[in-house]
């Protein structure tokens, strides 16, 4: 196991309960808006950073790790405190699927069968069923996890896709048929800690516009177009093994 993927289960672990206390974490906000080399301002389309509120698509990805570390370690803390966390997010309802989702452009790729792709990301209920089973008789975490079900949901449903693979030295790209003008848009990707996972986000005309390139698999772009239009995102894996990654858009 690397490094990197011990260290980020022993943050969740400690961050688990810091949910729980009513601390409810995100990640800090590390997508920017890049300045292409060679590229004419008029015809990129990205506006000018905005002030956001904290990021519910982080917040998502937050507990799908959570999540996902609690499944492994068998904590049913971990899982109760990722429920807290999508339970608590608000804002507009959107839909998982229709004309304005991304689109993956690799329609024909083979997905090797080792690791889990094309799974369905678990809702709160889902996550807090999962707890109850890992709290077994232990009637302290049985009372925490009926305690955070008991919390109303504000309603946010970020727009995510299923788990995908993009294979080693390679490059995945997705097509957002319409982002519009005028309005934040936040990307993230989440791998499976086994490679480093960079993302670029370029507009109708070619110009990157957004990318982060840092040493993991979690990676978060945000921007405003100008004008409502296209946009192509490449997930590229630079590590020796296939990635099993997550995209999320708001």
């Amino acid at each position: 196991m690397h490094a990197r993927t011990v260290g980020r289960g022993l943050a969740l672990a400690l961050l688990a309960g810091a949910v729980i206390m009513g601390l409810n974490g995100a990640f800090a906000q590390s997508g920017s808006a890049a300045t292409p080399a060679a590229a004419d301002a008029d015809k990129r389309n990205v506006g000018k950073k905005v002030d956001a509120a904290p990021s519910a698509v982080l917040d998502v990805v937050l507990a799908q790790q959570l999540f996902e570390h609690g499944k492994t370690a068998n904590d049913a803390l971990s899982m109760a405190a990722a429920a807290k966390i999508l339970k608590s997010l608000k804002g507009e309802v959107k839909a998982a699927t229709g004309g304005d989702g991304p689109e993956r452009e690799k329609t024909e790729v083979q997905e090797p069968p080792a690791k889990d792709s094309g799974a369905a990301v678990p809702d709160a209920d889902a996550m807090l069923e999962a707890a109850r089973k890992a709290a077994g008789q232990d009637e302290a975490l049985l009372a925490v996890i009926e305690e955070t079900a008991k919390t109303e949901s504000k309603g946010f449903i970020p727009r995510v896709e299923k788990r995908t693979i993009v294979e080693a030295h390679q490059e995945d790209p997705w097509r957002w048929r319409t982002a519009r003008g005028g309005e934040l848009v936040e990307i993230a990707i989440s791998g499976d800690g086994d490679t480093d996972l960079d993302l670029f986000v370029y507009d109708e005309n070619g110009n990157l516009i957004c990318s982060e390139t840092g040493p993991t698999d979690d990676e978060f772009c945000s921007f405003v177009p100008e004008w409502t239009g296209q946009f192509r995102m490449i997930v590229v894996n630079l590590g020796d093994v296939h990635n099993v990654y997550q995209l999320w858009t708001n």
